[in-house]
């Protein structure tokens, strides 16, 4: 029989949990001022990756010419950025929940590029901020994001213009150099789990716990590496909740690569989409906890769950395709446009439900919204040129309510249940 003696266990080292829900050390707890700031650094580099998508916009004519592609190459050379950035994070969310986000945000930038910023800002604030509160977090970090479709296609057409389109990207790895390094001093780790373990393997050291051997840390590296690297692919695979969310969020993505404007329209339509995402999102962000709060109040004695976000899915869902259609026919028409955007609902509703393995969990669903990114464009021209601006947007519109509505409702009505499989 084992030794259950107090003597026996203080040879054994003890779990180590926070002290208490008020621990300092807990990114719950932490100063709003430091919150904002590793938010705002993330930020920044999901700002770069989303200018990066469309500041080739207004240069890809001076670029198609310079190296003599046609249509279908230089449309490609657009759209084969997104797979990158679907891809790349399964590498870069499962060794952010391995090593920690601050060590993918350093290490990885410069091999997977722009898909740390997108991959990680929601699982960081998800770190920092509870539930109550994730609307203002996603207002809070969404500020930078939201300028980058505006600032994108500005800073293509004037450098295309006065200087040349090589130094786009020049431009563009400068900028994102500067946030690693920020990210590099400023950052603090904030993954609960990798705050836990360090905490632990510090009490077993002071405590004089003995070191485990190097065969055995290898063989437990290789372990985390590969289950870390393989939770991505069974989440999309075994939880059928992720392939519904990523349904959704890659239609909406989908739609917002398209393009077929002048080089003028397409600045102003970006500014648009730029104009109507700050205001959705500091709006509903807002708007977001307070449903949360009024739910909670109505369920006081419930545990609060992801289906509490579906109310704040439901306005965009309904209003996003009805701007697409005044928008497509706007255009056909030579007309003013509104603005144009979507909810992140379904974010929070994926960030409430995959707390521990956010990260993966964002991996998993963005495969399908960059694959779809990476689509559309290539056949957006033969659509528009089809069925017109009207008419095409027009079908989209009715693509999106004929899938869209029904996920909420499914959501909403089974939500639990589909939850619960593949657990």
């Amino acid at each position: 029989m084992p030794d259950s003696s107090p003597a026996a266990a203080a040879d054994e080292p003890q779990a180590i949990c926070w002290n208490g829900e008020n621990d300092p050390e807990r990114p719950y707890n932490w100063p709003l001022w430091r919150k904002i700031t590793i938010a705002t650094i993330y930020s920044s580099s999901q700002v770069i990756t989303i200018m990066t998508a469309s500041v080739i916009a207004p240069a890809m004519k001076r670029i198609a010419a310079d190296l003599g592609m046609n249509d279908s190459t230089i449309q490609l050379s657009f759209s084969v950025y997104f797979l990158g950035l679907g891809f790349a994070p399964f590498a870069v969310a499962p060794m952010s929940e391995v090593y920690g986000r601050k060590p993918s945000m350093g290490r990885l930038l410069s091999a997977a590029g722009g898909s740390v910023g997108v991959t990680l800002t929601g699982p960081v604030l998800g770190d920092m901020f509870t539930a109550e509160h994730r609307g203002m977090a996603k207002a809070i970090a969404s500020i930078l994001p939201c300028l980058g479709p505006a600032i994108g296609p500005i800073l293509g057409g004037s450098v295309a213009q006065r200087i040349a389109w090589q130094w786009l990207f020049w431009i563009l790895s400068i900028a994102e150099a500067a946030v690693a390094i920020l990210g590099v001093l400023l950052i603090k780790e904030t993954y609960p789990l990798v705050l836990l373990d360090r905490k632990s393997k510090l009490a077993a050291k002071q405590a004089g716990f003995p070191t485990i051997p190097s065969e055995e840390r290898r063989r437990e590296f290789l372990r985390r590496v590969k289950g870390g690297l393989a939770r991505p692919v069974r989440m999309i695979v075994r939880r059928p909740i992720n392939q519904v969310l990523a349904l959704i969020l890659a239609l909406d993505f989908g739609i917002y690569t398209l393009y077929g404007q002048t080089e003028t329209q397409s600045s102003l339509h970006y500014i648009a989409i730029a104009i109507g995402s700050t205001l959705a999102a500091q709006l509903g962000g807002r708007l977001m906890d307070k449903l949360w709060a009024m739910m909670k109040r109505r369920k006081p004695d419930s545990e609060p769950v992801p289906e509490w976000r579906i109310p704040h899915m439901v306005p965009a869902a309904v209003v996003f395709p009805l701007a697409l259609v005044w928008y497509g026919w706007s255009a056909e028409y030579a007309l003013d446009w509104p603005i144009i955007d979507a909810s992140q609902g379904p974010y929070a509703y994926r960030l409430d439900e995959f707390t521990d393995h956010a990260a993966s969990a964002s991996a998993a669903t963005r495969i399908f919204t960059y694959i779809l990114g990476f689509t559309f464009p290539l056949f957006a021209p033969r659509l528009y040129a089809t069925l017109g601006y009207g008419w095409g947007n027009s079908l989209l519109a009715f693509l999106f309510y004929l899938l869209g509505l029904p996920i909420i409702a499914l959501l909403w009505l089974s939500g639990a249940r589909l939850r619960a499989v593949g657990r």
